[in-house]
């Protein structure tokens, strides 16, 4: 496979970016961020709602002022690819109604670039797929024009969205809007930060190895990640298509648990999602489950030996058992499986194919940095591996570059052993539950808060996703929620263990004090309503502790 850049491909994403700064001068003009457009940004979003229902705002006022807050956003973090031109036709009809179209009734709702909408590119950071506008719009962006939504901006994205990065060549690095020398994590990076920086109040995420929830936790939001199915991905782009062993899932952004909450409810109630996805599994909301006061057994760990947590993400998770205990909630110590037997599986399906999907898409593209090492493994695998018996059993189970020289090519009965061996793991944990009478697990969501992400250090600390990624791999749902602070007080104690990868992780949080640590909870499949049930009262519980 070539290396060298097309120079048609750069010829687009030239086109794009001067199309692209001419829109935002455009809408810079006819969006102002005057005091009454600073006020209706400010307020809270079930506030918001309400005067929309009300009619005391009009979506048409709300989507000028969001707008606005978007555009001086970006200016500062970069966080939004374009802005949806049908949004304003969409929220003037929305004005012209006799009643409310629904429970999302002109509230603006910013989407990942990897959704499609009607005439508009569908990239993930890929000069290829510029200028092949979707034909339609993906099915949740129906789903919430239904209910009376306003889509109104796509948001950026790693190159490839196998990244928990921020940077492609066609819309460049987004940043973190609390602090902009750090990341905002990935791969759903412009909807974390849009949302943190008061730009959007809800943002569209995808999540295959914890994209929601890394993205939220680096901005101290709260995101969800579903079992598969239970939300559509019909007209979502997938970073792996060929690997059906473990599909990325739409999830949302918010502020708080509150409006995650509601938005969940507005899409599962009635199961309008069946309307135009049937794959969709007709699970409506369950309210009983969310509103339950039933006192809950819940396991929980406070690191994992693959890549242990800092100190302080290690105590936000024992703060939050105190503050379930306080209450009622009985919780218990959880031993995960090993995280290298799970690894392995996964790595293993990940990397079946050689990467010759990804070197596929990123024939004759530009590379961001985010992504660069992935690519390198997978180009030139001999000169990046070197079998010298050095190595660390972390390295040795993660280069994707050792296991292309090698491992030998895996035949069909390798590969359906490989997902026996998944369905095992999967059962095993689920048995592990049942036995010890586990109704959630409470976890790290990420062993370090906000880093800085650029000039590769995304690609190094890919593996600290070990928290997020193994619920995607046995498809439980999995939701976050803040309730600590980084404050730097513990990292000298924080063991390396001579492990490069850690040593680097260790130098970058330095740079982390006073960000945001959040905590996660998983459940059984297509329990998302008790997820959001924990996530709501946790959040209740660090709200009266203030």
């Amino acid at each position: 496979m070539s290396s060298k850049v097309n120079p048609e491909f750069l010829a687009k994403i030239e086109k794009r970016q001067k199309e692209r700064q001419e829109s935002f001068t455009k809408l810079r003009l006819e969006n102002i961020l005057d005091d009454t457009a600073q006020k209706i940004v400010e307020l809270p979003e079930v506030n918001l709602l309400e005067q929309l229902q009300s009619r005391k705002l009009t979506a048409t006022q709300v989507l000028k002022a969001y707008t606005a807050k978007a555009l001086e956003l970006t200016e500062r973090v970069n966080c939004v690819t374009e802005f949806i031109p049908q949004a304003f036709e969409w929220a003037s009809k929305l004005d012209a109604l006799g009643s409310v179209a629904g429970p999302l009734h002109g509230l603006p709702i910013a989407v990942k670039e990897d959704h499609d909408i009607e005439g508009m590119d569908t990239t993930m950071g890929f000069a290829k797929l510029l200028y092949k506008p979707a034909k339609e719009n993906a099915t949740l962006v129906k789903i919430l024009l239904k209910l009376g939504a306003v889509p109104f901006c796509k948001v950026n994205l790693p190159q490839s969205i196998f990244s928990i990065g921020s940077e492609n060549p066609i819309y460049g690095q987004t940043l973190n809007s609390i602090n902009a020398k750090l990341g905002p994590g990935g791969s759903s990076s412009g909807s974390g930060s849009i949302v943190a920086g008061g730009g959007a109040p809800v943002a569209i995420g995808t999540d295959a190895g914890g994209s929601v929830r890394i993205p939220a936790s680096f901005h101290g939001l709260s995101a969800l990640r579903p079992t598969v199915r239970r939300l559509t991905e019909k007209g979502a782009l997938q970073c792996l298509p060929t690997n059906d062993a473990q599909r990325g899932v739409p999830g949302f952004i918010t502020k708080n648990a509150e409006t995650l909450a509601l938005v969940w409810k507005a899409v599962l109630e009635n199961n309008i999602q069946n309307e135009f996805d049937p794959i969709t599994v007709p699970i409506p909301w369950n309210e009983n489950l969310f509103s339950s006061s039933k006192k809950l057994k819940i396991g929980y760990h406070t690191s994992l030996p693959f890549f242990p947590a800092f100190p302080d993400v290690q105590k936000t998770v024992l703060d939050a058992k105190l503050a379930l205990e306080s209450v009622g909630h009985s919780l218990i110590p959880f031993d995960m499986p090993d995280s290298y037997e799970h690894l392995k599986i996964n790595y293993d399906l990940l990397a079946a194919d050689g990467g010759s999907y990804l070197l596929k898409m990123f024939e004759g593209e530009p590379i961001s940095s985010c992504v660069t090492g992935l690519i390198e493994s997978f180009r030139n695998p001999e000169k990046l591996w070197k079998s010298d018996g050095k190595n660390t059993k972390r390295q040795d189970l993660t280069s994707l570059a050792r296991r292309i020289v090698e491992e030998k090519t895996k035949t069909a009965d390798d590969l359906w052993n490989i997902i026996m061996d998944k369905r095992a793991f999967t059962v095993g944990l689920l048995e592990k539950m049942d036995r010890e009478g586990i109704d959630l697990i409470l976890t790290p969501s990420f062993p370090f808060p906000a880093i800085r992400t650029d000039e590769g250090n995304a690609g190094a600390c890919i593996d600290a996703a070990v928290y997020t990624m193994i619920w995607n791999f046995v498809d439980f749902p999995a939701g976050v929620v803040r309730f600590g602070t980084e404050t730097g007080a513990n990292l000298d104690s924080y063991d390396d263990g001579g492990e490069p990868m850690l040593k680097l992780a260790k130098e970058l949080v330095k740079e982390s004090v006073g960000m945001p640590i959040n905590i996660q909870f998983i459940a059984r499949p297509f329990k998302e309503e008790l997820v959001l049930r924990i996530l709501l009262e946790v959040e209740r519980l660090r709200n009266a502790k203030k």
